[in-house]
């Protein structure tokens, strides 16, 4: 399984996502996510870090890019 399917099973079981001095955290709701899911996204761990810094990196250089409205 690709992490990009890891990350969207953790995402429907409602799973938010963060970077947090420099390492991967997420929340979940109240009962948490199931054993295997917890593995799988231990084992995708890097591959999700790499990913979400990424995209956190893509959307600052967009938000600069972008002229201010006045």
């Amino acid at each position: 399984m690709s992490f990009l399917n890891v990350l969207d099973e953790a995402l429907k079981e409602r799973a938010s996502f963060y970077i947090k001095e420099g390492k991967l955290k997420y929340k979940t709701k109240l009962g948490g996510l199931s054993i295997e899911l917890q593995t799988k996204l231990k084992e995708s761990k890097n591959e999700i870090f790499e990913y979400l810094k990424d995209k956190e990196l893509s959307s600052k250089k967009l938000h600069r890019s972008l002229p201010l409205l006045v």
